[in-house]
């Protein structure tokens, strides 16, 4: 009974807290008094999980937008290729964050980052090997190296469809390279 007494006073005193009947010195006071002090710690949790869950959309957001702002960077714009270079870093530089963040958070997200991380890896490689040279073995092995680190991560975070990937690109990549050696014609 004194439970859902002490319920019903800490109810009525949010409502006054809100609806500034009270001013809020008194509230804290009065709601301090009847959750022995517990009151101020979870309205810091739920500010803190409002704050983290904002966070977490802006992370995302910026995570998929790179990838067409990475290819809008490489094929698209006449920017200098040291620029091009540098922006492609700063791409990969935060997705990398944003894997190692999620990691140590133990959170879903992990994936998504690297997904982001792999591709805009893949797309830097190429961009280096169209800048400096183009021999058509040295993209070819970019390839094999890039869906072998696929392969390799996939196995290491015990995802699936990231090995599943890496193996397939491997084999498309081999099957599309032997297919020029023995032309059917």
């Amino acid at each position: 009974m004194a439970d859902e007494r002490s319920t019903i006073i800490i109810n009525e005193i949010k409502y006054w807290k809100q609806h500034k009947m009270l001013p809020q010195n008194y509230c804290d006071y009065l709601l301090a008094l009847y959750t022995k002090g517990d009151y101020e710690e979870e309205e810091v949790l739920e500010k803190q999980g409002m704050k983290s869950k904002i966070l977490l959309v802006i992370q995302v957001f910026l995570l998929l937008l790179m990838v067409p702002f990475s290819l809008l960077v490489i094929y698209f714009t006449q920017f200098k290729m040291i620029l091009q270079l540098s922006i492609l870093l700063f791409f990969i530089s935060y997705a990398l964050w944003v894997f190692f963040y999620h990691r140590k958070k133990k959170s879903s997200f992990i994936y998504l980052s690297l997904n982001v991380l792999l591709l805009l890896f893949l797309f830097f490689s190429l961009f280096i090997t169209k800048v400096f040279t183009f021999n058509e073995w040295l993209v070819v092995a970019i390839f094999l190296v890039n869906f072998g680190l696929w392969s390799l991560f996939g196995i290491k975070l015990k995802v699936k469809y990231i090995t599943i990937l890496g193996i397939a690109g491997i084999i498309i990549t081999l099957f599309y390279k032997i297919s020029h050696l023995f032309p059917l014609n």
